[in-house]
């Protein structure tokens, strides 16, 4: 499902052949209402890596990458948590651009790495200078990082400019199970 709507919206967007990876297509979630928020909210962060990660055929050539991108929705269990992961191979997050704009939109001053990192889900935040339908109100990602912490997840954010970003989202082990169908990414 989730894979669906990426790659409609990268056919919108005029990002065409989006290559959706799902190493772990089942899983299983308690049907509570927390998880659906969850779920619901996972969208923005998928709408994310289409619209801000993901470069433009042209700008995918010029940088020396396929000319398609790629998103791959994860989801694993070890004994201590489990993990939910979207990933892209795209331009990455511009770290000095997030400090911008969390300096002009929210007043924070030389925030830190860690800040920074953490700002990316602030309500009103957005590193668009232009509001669409898809993505620029910065609303989207709070919403996730809300519902993630209800579940007592965590959220962690790997991204190199050029290279991509992954969230990574870790939740302790019981909350969930992955076998039998309940949700698909």
């Amino acid at each position: 499902m989730l894979a669906e709507r990426a790659q409609r919206l990268a056919e919108r967007l005029e990002k065409p052949g989006l290559s959706v990876k799902l190493p772990s297509a089942r899983l299983r979630t308690p049907p509570t209402e927390q998880w659906n928020a969850f779920w619901n909210s996972l969208t923005h962060v998928v709408r994310n890596a289409v619209d801000h990660g993901i470069e433009s055929t042209d700008q995918r050539i010029k940088q020396g990458k396929t000319s398609t991108g790629t998103i791959c929705l994860n989801a694993f269990q070890n004994e201590e948590s489990f993990v939910i992961e979207v990933a892209d191979d795209g331009a990455g997050i511009d770290w000095s651009k997030v400090r911008s704009m969390a300096e002009r939109m929210l007043g924070v001053v030389e925030p830190s790495r860690s800040q920074l990192k953490d700002l990316i889900f602030a309500d009103g935040l957005s590193t668009k200078e232009i509001v669409s339908e898809t993505s620029g109100r910065g609303v989207g990602m709070g919403a996730c990082k809300e519902a993630c912490l209800r579940l007592g997840g965590q959220i962690e954010i790997d991204s190199e400019l050029g290279q991509g970003t992954t969230v990574r989202f870790v939740f302790p082990s019981v909350v969930a199970d992955i076998s039998e169908p309940a949700y698909y990414i």
